[in-house]
């Protein structure tokens, strides 16, 4: 019997609104194989949010009320609708479950098309269901958003939220107002007003759309997040050593790249994707605008006030207006976009890199002196000498190549795991740790997605021949992936996180203990003798403060599930790794 049935699937946070869309439409031609008709497909909410769904009986049930002992799932939260019968719902369900980029799916049956919501968990169990309102749904964005989920290892907190998604109405009055600021703005500023009259006037107007543009399209809270995750991961570096990162990463994000990886073949990596069909001048200045948004924020500003709008008009006219700039022949501001529309692809590159550059000395200097928007006549000359000296003589690929490759060899030095070795051998575990965590942080540098899964294989297994070696065999991450793939662990993050020791039974009371929780970093043990097999490196609990459960299931399991990196106890170890005799082998 055909019913009416859906999913609300929660979709991973990372994704953008591309993604978003291609996912969607991926589901509907899965559920459309599978025998699925009639589907439709729309976003449940305008913002990244966490349903809440909290366990009524045996049933679970959409609810606007809020518990302080809730936990919530975050994501971005899709219905796709479809008519089908329950032996295809079923292959339906495994079919989307298996999807990567899905956080969370739950069944919605519903009685009729665009009828009320009926959540049922899981369709392997069999358990009452209860009945909500549309309404409900209507108003979970205005609420508290809570989460009570039935298999704790995958729950977890996020608070982050996404602008609404705007209707071409909405857009095209926002973009409008953005404009007219923008003009206002050049009017009453005389050094602005310099600058648009030494431009060509379409391409002026065409910048100033572009960047009134940007504010549309740029997700505020997910570039913030970005700056914040950078300069949490490298504390310990200047803003201007963090800002030098951001660019880099947004010379990847142009050229549509997550990783860094040999200095050379990243940089012929950039100019190949820079050199793409679509990558030109309109993309470059919203991706512009959206990085000198983020160093302003990498230097105490806020990244959605309305003055970074204008010090990015400012900045690109400042920089493409320059007489050396020009000279070069990156003068699409001065002699107009269409007879420049075909930029050298190393003219795009130093675009970027340019105006980054600039951008860190403009917020250095506001930070400091703490000036509107055009700095005083003796900083705004040593900005005009930054400029100069940024740019090289000439534009060749020979010297473009070199700029880069020194600007990411100084951005993203090697590695070094001298130190790690030197602290494993004396068996300061604990001080192992924290060197591990800066190497790992340091390999999340370079790719711009946090994703463990793209650390280099040759990284993984360094670090792991470390400690296996200076551990004898009882710790490293091939010990905890032979536990991690034990068949009563069976992958269960739960499970794993007790066999490890990082998740135990906790006292309520004198005498009493309570249920299984992940324990504090500082409860760990970081002693050979009296630590569980695989229970080190565990620095995650210390870098990460979400939900360790979450920690584990998003940070590690990645590297568990990893096929690339081998198993070091059938393999010599690398020749870059010279071990130190333990005291077992001497």
């Amino acid at each position: 019997m055909n019913r009416y049935y859906g999913m609300v699937c929660i979709i991973s946070s990372a994704l953008s609104e591309q993604e978003v869309e291609r996912v969607i439409q991926e589901s509907s031609h899965l559920i459309a194989e599978h025998g699925g008709t009639e589907i439709k497909s729309n976003k449940l909410g305008k913002k990244l949010l966490a349903y809440p769904i909290v366990k009524k009986g045996q049933g679970i049930l959409i609810t606007t009320n809020s518990l302080k002992s809730s936990r919530k799932v975050a994501g971005i939260y899709i219905q796709i609708q479809y008519l089908a019968d329950s032996k295809e719902v079923s292959e339906i369900i495994k079919g989307l479950q298996a999807n990567q980029e899905f956080v969370r799916c739950l069944i919605v049956k519903l009685k009729s098309d665009q009828d009320d919501w009926i959540i049922q968990p899981k369709p392997r169990k069999k358990r009452s269901i209860k009945v909500i309102d549309k309404k409900v749904i209507e108003k979970i964005e205005e609420q508290q958003i809570i989460v009570v989920d039935d298999d704790d290892d995958d729950a977890y907190e996020e608070n982050d939220e996404q602008p609404p998604v705007l209707s071409p109405e909405e857009r095209k009055r926002i973009k409008a107002e953005n404009i007219n600021y923008l003009h206002r703005t050049v009017d009453r500023t005389p050094e602005l007003s310099k600058l648009k009259n030494a431009a060509n006037d379409d391409t002026w107007e065409d910048l100033t759309e572009w960047i009134a543009e940007s504010i549309c399209d740029i997700n505020f809270t997910a570039a913030s997040k970005s700056v914040t995750r950078l300069i949490t991961r490298v504390g310990h570096k200047t803003p201007r050593e963090i800002a030098h990162r951001l660019i880099i990463h947004k010379s990847l994000q142009a050229a549509g790249l997550e990783l860094i990886g040999d200095v050379v073949a990243t940089v012929n990596n950039i100019l190949d994707g820079l050199g793409a069909e679509g990558i030109d001048l309109p993309e470059i200045a919203k991706l512009g605008a959206e990085m000198v948004y983020q160093i302003g924020q990498i230097y105490g500003f806020n990244i959605d006030d309305r003055e970074r709008e204008e010090e990015a008009l400012y900045m690109f006219g400042f920089i493409f207006l320059g007489e050396k700039i020009i000279n070069l022949g990156i003068d699409w501001l001065k002699l107009g976009y269409i007879n420049n529309k075909l930029l050298k692809v190393g003219s795009k590159a130093l675009m970027i890199y340019g105006l980054g550059h600039l951008a860190c000395f403009y917020y250095e200097y506001k930070a400091e002196f703490e000036f509107s928007l055009i700095p005083p006549h003796d900083l705004l000359k040593k900005l005009r000498q930054e400029r100069d000296n940024y740019f090289p003589d000439d534009l060749s690929e020979a010297t473009v190549k070199q700029k880069l490759i020194v600007e990411i060899s100084i951005a993203f030095p090697d590695i070094n795991y001298e130190l790690l070795e030197s602290l494993l051998a004396e068996k300061k575990w604990r001080e192992a740790d924290m060197e591990t965590e800066y190497i790992i942080s340091e390999l999340l540098n370079r790719n711009i997605k946090d994703d463990t899964s793209k650390i280099f294989k040759q990284d993984i297994n360094q670090i792991d021949e470390l400690w296996y070696h200076y551990s004898q065999g009882k710790f490293g991450f091939q010990v905890q992936r032979d536990i991690f793939q034990q068949s009563d662990i069976n992958k269960k993050i739960g499970k794993f996180g007790e066999a490890l020791g990082w998740r135990g039974k906790a006292f309520l009371g004198i005498g009493v203990l309570g249920a299984f929780s992940w324990k504090d970093y500082d409860k760990l043990v970081f002693e050979l003798d009296k630590s569980p097999k695989g229970h080190l490196p565990a620095f995650w609990f210390h870098k990460y403060e979400k939900h360790n459960g979450f920690i584990v299931k998003s940070y590690l399991k990645p590297i568990l599930e990893r096929d690339d990196w081998q198993n070091i106890k059938a393999l010599p170890l690398s020749e870059d790794v010279k071990l130190a005799p333990t005291p077992d082998d001497v």
